[in-house]
């Protein structure tokens, strides 16, 4: 995935692409993956109340294009400074496309 960095300072401005980007994603699985939908309404609330009480140590990307109402790649730091392995980057299954090669 060729993903950019894009800061997002604000709680407030995460939610509201969360829950804009979990209306668009439950809205295309009642549409192709409807057996999906109850586990999804299930656990993308969850998630993001995780994202939301780790704001702080989160970093965000996005496609090249900076297209925001893609997926947004949330970039988990835990244990920085604990010899810094790195981020946990966060991907929303149900918003990616699958290909096989």
């Amino acid at each position: 995935i060729n993903a950019e960095y894009m800061g997002i300072a604000k709680k407030k401005a995460f939610v509201k692409f969360a829950k804009k980007y979990v209306k668009t994603l439950l809205g295309n699985l009642e549409e192709t993956n409807p057996d999906r939908v109850p586990l999804f309404k299930a656990q993308a609330p969850k998630l993001v109340k995780f994202l939301v009480e780790n704001f702080d140590n989160l970093d965000f990307y996005t496609d090249a294009a900076q297209n925001f109402d893609a997926m947004i790649i949330p970039a988990l730091w835990e244990g920085a400074g604990e010899g810094d392995n790195g981020p946990l980057f966060i991907y929303w299954v149900d918003g990616m496309n699958k290909e096989k090669y």
